[in-house]
Parts: structure tokens; C-alpha cells; sequence
């Protein structure tokens, strides 16, 4: 399938770490509200995931921090185990401990070493519970910095997806190698895309908005359907934490905020996006596997 043919790609992409997680000045690591790490909202909204994903039949690509993998292997362990045996989930990283890799907000950036060393180690986590070697990275706050990619292509990671775009005719939402301020590698990126509702207004793939009650399912969906005639063989990403589907940003249980059930919401963009016309369900590295064969 080729040119206007294409369909639109569309990935879930889920990035495990510890809930409503934060960088703190003066540490690397992210901490939860409170200041240490912690993994039941994510547990809890993992299994979650890892039900309704195989429920609908949706594709997934995991980006896990090693922390949460091992946090997740002992207090979901059956939830992490149905999805390592699935083929159509595909296994990523996203950092050790959702580094802050750049400093930018803790202070403390990683030097190349610090950062080869953190990547190797999350890397060795993901490839050892779920016996698949992660080929995909989504950095920490989506910041790449100027180390990491050097780190991935040492690791022989195929591509990141980390960086933010809005949709255009010069980029199609296809994969394109990391700008010349990363260091002009052959790292290639998977970009999240910046797109349109119905109305016009900018939304984006993560689903924050979503789960807090500022926007209903059926923005996603509007923004899917419109971005399928304007990209056929472009992929767009579906971004979420499974904490997010029980807590918010600041910790606080979601009723707090939005009265609304998350999971429920969830189901119902994902079922609309699903059923659009024009749109195939994929994961980010069988994406691009796809694309580079095409190309």
C-alpha cells in the first residue's frame, strides 16, 4: 500500500513510571507528590491497560523506566506478565528512574558516561523480564539533551520518540532523523504529534486533558479522522501513564477534579478511534519497520 492509499498508523503508546511523577532539585531521579517514588496508582492503572488493550484488540508499545518494571514485576506481576507474552505489544524504554537527563529542572545534568551507564541499566531491566531487547526510547519529559542519542545508538536503540510536532504537509507524521542539534545521527524520530479538534483548537496525543475532564473522547477521535485524509502512511501516537487513569498531576485522586471515570473515557477514544475508516493499529517500532521497508 502505498501514497493516498496508506492508512493512518495509529500507536498507543504508554509510559510506565512512578505516579504523578516530578524532577526534584538536587537528584536525578523523578519522586512522587510527597518526595519518594511510588508505583500504586501505576500498578493499579496498568492492569487496567494491560485488560482493556487486550479486550479491544489494540497494539501497545510499553516505553517502561526500569524502576517501574521492577516495581510493576512484584505488585502486578500477572499484568506484566500477559503483556510480555503478547506479540503485539512491543517493549521500549523510557529512562531508569525518569531521569532528568538534561538537568534542566534538577540541577544536575547527566554527563555522557552518567547517561550510557542510566540507559544500559534500564535497558538490561526491560530485556530481562520481558525477554525482548528494547529497540525504541522515550526520553523523560520528553527532553533528549545532548548525550542521549549518542547513548542510544551505542545500545543499538533504532529510534526515539520523545519530541513533539505540529502537523504539517513538510513532515506527513512520518519518521525523519534527529535534527542537527541532536548531534546529526542516524537516530531516527518518531515524533508525537500536535494536531486539531473539530473545533480547531491544538491537542495534542497525550491523553492528559483527557483523564482530568477538560476534554471528551470524542476530540481524539475528531482529531484522528481528520488527520487520516490529510496523512494517509503517517503515525499518529496515543500517549497516556497508567497512573494518570486514577490520580492527577498533583497526586489527588481524579474524582477530586473531573467526576468523571478515566478507564470509561479511555475505552471510548480508543473504540472511536478504532473504528475510523482509513486507520490501522500498529505499534511505534512495527511503524517503522513498515515505513523503512517502504522506503
Amino acid at each position: 500500500m502505498r501514497g493516498r492509499d496508506e492508512p493512518l498508523y495509529v500507536a498507543l503508546t504508554v509510559d510506565v513510571d512512578a505516579d504523578a511523577n516530578r524532577p526534584c532539585p538536587g537528584r536525578p531521579d523523578a519522586v512522587s507528590p510527597g518526595g519518594e517514588a511510588r508505583f500504586e496508582a501505576c500498578a493499579q492503572g496498568f492492569e487496567a491497560v494491560a485488560d482493556l488493550t487486550a479486550e479491544l484488540g489494540w497494539p501497545c508499545t510499553l516505553f517502561w523506566t526500569g524502576r517501574a518494571l521492577l516495581a510493576l514485576h512484584r505488585e502486578a506481576g500477572g499484568a506484566v506478565g500477559r503483556l510480555a507474552d503478547r506479540r503485539d505489544i512491543e517493549h521500549a524504554c523510557h529512562g531508569f528512574a525518569h531521569e532528568d537527563f538534561t538537568g534542566r529542572d534538577t540541577g544536575l545534568p547527566l554527563s555522557a558516561e552518567e547517561t550510557l551507564r542510566t540507559v544500559r541499566a534500564a535497558t538490561g531491566v526491560v530485556a530481562r523480564i520481558t525477554g525482548r531487547t528494547p529497540t525504541g526510547f522515550r526520553a523523560p519529559y520528553c527532553r533528549i539533551g545532548t548525550h542521549l542519542p549518542d547513548a542510544l545508538r551505542a545500545l543499538g536503540y533504532l529510534y526515539d520518540a520523545s519530541l513533539t510536532r505540529a502537523a504539517c504537509d513538510e513532515w506527513g507524521l512520518k519518521s525523519y532523523p534527529l535534527p542537527p542539534q541532536y548531534g546529526g545521527n542516524p537516530l531516527l524520530e518518531l515524533a508525537l504529534c500536535r494536531g486539531h479538534d473539530a473545533s480547531g483548537g491544538v491537542i495534542t496525543g497525550y491523553l492528559w486533558q483527557l483523564f482530568e475532564g477538560r476534554r471528551e473522547p470524542s476530540d481524539y477521535v475528531d482529531c484522528a479522522a481528520s488527520l487520516a485524509g490529510r496523512f494517509p502512511g503517517g503515525l499518529l501516537q496515543i500517549a497516556l501513564h497508567p497512573w494518570h487513569l486514577l490520580i492527577d498531576k498533583d497526586g489527588h485522586p481524579l474524582s477530586r477534579r473531573s467526576g468523571r471515570d478515566a478507564a470509561s473515557d479511555l475505552r471510548a477514544a480508543l473504540d472511536g478511534v478504532a473504528s475510523l475508516p482509513g486507520v490501522r493499529l500498529t505499534t511505534a517500532g512495527e511503524y517503522l519497520r513498515r515505513h523503512e521497508e517502504h522506503a
